[in-house]
């Protein structure tokens, strides 16, 4: 399904996936920020520090999951785990 998505799409996104954007963003959001990642997501490779410790730079107390065995697709790939984490996540206040 990916796939056939991905040939449907009108936006090509690895040429913007390569930049800052989407790191850039980050710094002025109007809610509170909450990551999780799947600790084998092969996009990160191999700065997940670095990205943990620049989430920190601009939103520092940010919580920050790595999930074990999950890959970029972590939602899916790890669901339970995600459905778990989802109610602190989403009932944390604003800092």
């Amino acid at each position: 399904i990916q796939a056939q998505n991905m040939a449907k799409a009108r936006l090509r996104s690895r040429g913007i996936a390569r930049t800052s954007v989407l790191a850039d963003s980050l710094r002025d959001l109007p809610c509170p920020l909450n990551c999780v990642f799947g600790d084998a997501d092969v996009t990160l490779d191999p700065d997940l520090d670095g990205i943990r410790s620049y989430i920190e730079g601009i939103h520092p107390g940010a919580p920050f999951h790595v999930i074990p065995g999950a890959g970029h697709w972590v939602q899916f790939e790890s669901a339970t785990r995600v459905n778990e984490l989802l109610p602190t996540l989403i009932d944390r206040p604003a800092t």
